[in-house]
């Protein structure tokens, strides 16, 4: 078992917690024990609680695990969302770059050509 688990010596909420839990317990069994209703009763009110319980627990667990699916689906959506205006604003930049670089050269061209005139003369 995971010490992590038990209540260490020194820990006020440790033991708290299962002093209530042992409260719980006791109050529940004195609570059979005491209750005006005939047994078979009481242990019908019991089944029907714990059913209660149990499809309660059930919903529960499926919205849970509707709400990550959700989520997860969410994320993937994000993500591909980020990957495309990242792919998209990289096609821009590099269409900047190549236009920038297309003019350098043709400045440069027209240099090494004016010197080229120049050195004609």
């Amino acid at each position: 078992m995971n010490d992590s688990m038990q209540p260490r010596a020194g820990s006020g909420l440790g033991w708290a917690v299962v002093g209530i839990a042992i409260g719980a317990a006791l109050g529940a069994g004195v609570a059979l024990l005491l209750a005006p209703e005939s047994g078979a009763r009481t242990r019908e009110r019991l089944r029907n609680a714990t059913r209660d319980l149990s499809q309660r627990a059930v919903d529960t667990f499926e919205d849970a695990r509707g709400a990550v699916t959700a989520l997860g689906e969410d994320a993937r959506s994000a993500v591909h969302a980020g990957q495309d205006a990242f792919a998209h604003d990289r096609a821009a930049r590099d269409t900047r770059a190549d236009g920038v670089i297309g003019r350098a050269a043709n400045l440069v061209a027209k240099v090494v050509q004016g010197a080229k005139d120049e050195a004609a003369r």
